[in-house]
């Protein structure tokens, strides 16, 4: 693209966007000219020309024996079709096999690409959801999911008004802000395109965007959002709510959004910000936090003496269709009671109104809500939803209850605190009730139904409180997911460490396709997948950290990173705990929840990397602690004496062969006796009687010239102490002991392979 030719000039701002956005266009279809969906059935990715040889004579085969049931060569004709069917079966097994051994050298490449998205579910493909075809499907959804009220008539602006210029700078700032990889919009311009243009020629979009602040016009053209439906899970078909809209809208008109989207931040800041107990769309700010913010409440309702103590229930309220319902005059009014300058309610009040959504061949205009998708549409939520968290709640005075609203982006907790059933139960229908009043006239529905509630309480022999709104019941649960973590009546969270271990267990299990024990991707690679376990392991481990204090807890959050860590050292599943994530390398989960815990108490200090470092050297002091009073894993603890050397070397990567003798459980006669499939645990080669690792590699006769070629290369004598000192020590000596040992094990994995065969037959 020649950005130096672009020359738009027009005194007003719709036909200089025009020209733009047309420009942009057709430099995209000249460069980049768009692809087409064919449509058709893909072959199968073990297909190949063999095997559609195969094929065609085995349908032969199979029409000569259809053809020949009274012929007297009937039977050759059968055997015949066996022959070719067997023939195809193993062809198509074979390809299968190829094809997934390609695939998993692929993650060597790109670990985050095809393989990881197969095994993980990510791969969405271009067809289309099951029953969007049906005629006025996808209108019902889109009358449903945007709801329609009454065109709104803004008041006549003012002619001229005072507002700070764009600059060259500040599009060049905000350039470097624009995303990358994100779908374009109905024009099709990419976001790299619109980056290349604000950083080469930003004084086009600059004027452009002066003259859109001076008449308060935003474009109708980048208001027009591309529909996109995108399926909740497996919820059913017909129902508008089991689909989320995404709206797809142009990257230019994104681009003025986030310059209008920053000064309105830096009004909020000037004017005293946002409402602190608003915690989603926030820099800073995270779910983390909310949950930390409900969780005080309610200690500091269950702390004290006994007879102090108080209930604590939390309600935890869903709106229906949120982000699609609010009403635009009350996101106007918030902006005015905020103090905004009447430039920036203006070109508000124009990028709300006539918008609309297009979907298929059909197009559709909202009266309400705010685009999911946009870059503004956060934000103008949080200043409407401000109003919320200003509203008197109740609570009495003399302590004896209180009320706190908590939001994370549409989310709302009310946590209600009482000395008595009576009080808490008062004073929390009353909040439900003003909350409830408040959303009605902002055009929101609360889902009564997914609405959730819980008592979190340290005082014994109360009677349940009964909650209510908009006249249904609510019923109070055993335990509730707020925010992604399990809250439980008992105040532990042993239920949320068993739902997270489960979830991390699924990733693990799939992620485990990817990395055999044999063959596969490298080490590093395999490291790299693993630390998806680990961040779902410990998500929101600041709020339930403390609950590692028991042993119970830290067996279940072990387990699937064990699952993983056996895949990525390509361990046998015998392997303890212990020794497979020391081999690995991998810091224990119940130490990494510790960790986070500190590293959020510790989040404000000024130095920030200080602290960090101490609590890891404080991690990896435990972590060796708990390895040196270990009880299982004893050979590997010998080869293994100082975790911070091992997981500190600047090069090795383990492998099949390496794990075996750092673990002491492979083709050894000791370990294939223990496991019943040898007689005995001897050695074969030199009738030794005890056959393991440190027999094999340190003592055995059969290989003392192998042995002897090793210690010659790295110049010194090697024993069980300092084997791995010696392999840290430089890559020479690594790749030294990597040869011999690889060399050592695959010829006892051939010879047993061989014994096993004769014992057979």
């Amino acid at each position: 693209m020649n950005l130096a030719s672009i020359d738009i000039t027009c005194d007003e701002a719709i036909p200089a966007t025009e020209m733009l956005d047309l420009y942009l266009k057709q430099a995209c279809d000249s460069c980049m000219p768009k692809g087409r969906y064919t449509g058709g059935k893909k072959p199968a990715f073990w297909w190949s020309q063999e095997i559609e040889k195969l094929r065609e004579e085995c349908n032969r085969t199979r029409r000569r024996v259809k053809r020949g049931r009274l012929q007297p060569d009937q039977d050759q004709r059968r055997e015949e079709f066996g022959r070719a069917r067997k023939e195809l079966k193993v062809a198509i097994r074979v390809s299968k096999r190829n094809s997934w051994n390609d695939l998993l050298k692929q993650v060597e490449v790109d670990p985050w690409g095809l393989p990881y998205k197969l095994v993980t579910k990510k791969l969405v493909g271009r067809r289309p959801i099951p029953g969007l075809s049906t005629p006025g499907r996808v209108e019902s959804i889109v009358d449903a999911l945007f709801p329609r009220e009454a065109t709104i008539a803004w008041p006549p602006r003012m002619e001229t008004h005072d507002f700070p210029a764009v600059t060259r700078t500040e599009i060049v700032e905000l350039s470097s802000r624009i995303p990358r990889g994100k779908a374009p919009g109905p024009d099709g311009v990419p976001d790299l395109i619109v980056r290349n243009v604000a950083r080469h020629k930003p004084e086009i979009l600059r004027d452009i965007f002066n003259k859109c602040l001076k008449e308060s016009v935003f474009p109708h053209r980048w208001k027009i959002a591309k529909l996109v439906l995108l399926r909740k899970g497996d919820k059913p078909l017909e129902e508008p709510s089991s689909y989320r809209p995404i709206c797809l809208l142009n990257t230019v008109g994104k681009f003025f959004e986030r310059l209008i989207k920053t000064r309105i931040e830096k009004q909020l800041e000037e004017a005293g910000d946002l409402d602190d107990r608003q915690y989603g769309f926030r820099k800073g700010r995270s779910t983390v936090d909310a949950i930390r913010r409900v969780l005080d409440v309610v200690e500091a309702a269950g702390s004290g003496q006994l007879y102090n103590r108080k209930l604590c229930a939390v309600v935890v309220l869903d709106v229906a269709n949120a982000f699609n319902s609010a009403r635009w005059p009350r996101i106007v009014k918030a902006m005015r009671d905020k103090g905004m300058p009447p430039y920036l309610v203006g070109i508000i009040e124009s990028y709300l109104s006539d918008r609309t959504v297009v979907h298929g061949e059909s197009s559709t205009p909202t009266t309400c809500g705010v685009p999911q998708g946009s870059v503004l549409g956060p934000l103008l939520w949080n200043i409407m939803y401000d109003e919320l968290l200003q509203v008197d709640t109740g609570g009495n005075e003399r302590g004896m209850s209180s009320t706190e609203l908590v939001a994370f982006a549409d989310d709302v907790a009310v946590v209600a605190t009482g000395h008595t059933t009576w009080i808490l139960e008062t004073v929390i229908n009353q909040a439900l009730d003003k909350v409830a009043e408040w959303m009605m006239g902002a055009g929101l529905s609360l889902s009564v139904r997914k609405t959730e509630a819980v008592m979190l309480t340290t005082k014994r022999g109360y009677s349940q409180p009964s909650l209510s709104i908009l006249g249904s019941r609510i019923e109070l649960k055993e335990s509730i997911r707020y925010l992604g973590v399990v809250l439980h009546r008992v105040l532990g969270f042993r239920a949320h460490v068993e739902s997270a271990a489960a979830s991390a267990q699924v990733t693990a299990t799939a992620l485990s396709r990817l990395m055999p024990n044999i063959g596969g991707p490298r080490q590093k690679k395999r490291s790299l997948l693993a630390t998806v376990v680990a961040s779902k392991l410990l998500y929101a481990a600041p709020i339930w950290g403390a609950a590692m204090a028991f042993n119970r807890n830290v067996t279940t959050l072990e387990r699937p990173q064990r699952a993983i860590a056996i895949r990525t050292i390509m361990a046998y599943r015998t392997v303890s705990t212990a020794a497979v994530l020391v081999i690995a390398g991998m810091i224990p989960a119940h130490l990494l929840a510790w960790e986070r815990c500190e590293r959020y108490k510790r989040r404000h200090e000024p130095d920030a990397a200080r602290a960090t470092s101490e609590i890891r050297s404080e991690t990896l002091r435990k972590w060796q602690t708990e390895w040196a009073n270990e009880s299982n894993g004893g050979w590997t603890r010998r080869l293994i004496q100082d975790i911070n050397l091992w997981r500190g070397r600047k090069h090795g990567l383990l492998d099949f062969h390496i794990t075996q003798l750092l673990s002491n459980h492979g083709c050894f006669g000791e370990y294939l006796h223990r496991i019943g499939k040898l007689d005995t645990a001897a050695c074969v080669d030199c009738q030794e009687q005890v056959d393991d690792a440190e027999h094999v590699f340190f003592v055995c006769g059969r290989w003392w010239k192998q042995r002897r070629a090793l210690e010659v290369e790295v110049e010194e004598d090697v024993s069980p102490d300092n084997i791995v000192s010696i392999m840290v020590e430089k890559r020479s000596n690594w790749e030294a002991v990597v040869r011999f040992v690889n060399l050592v094990q695959s010829t006892r994995e051939h010879e047993e392979r061989v014994r096993q065969r004769l014992r057979v037959e």
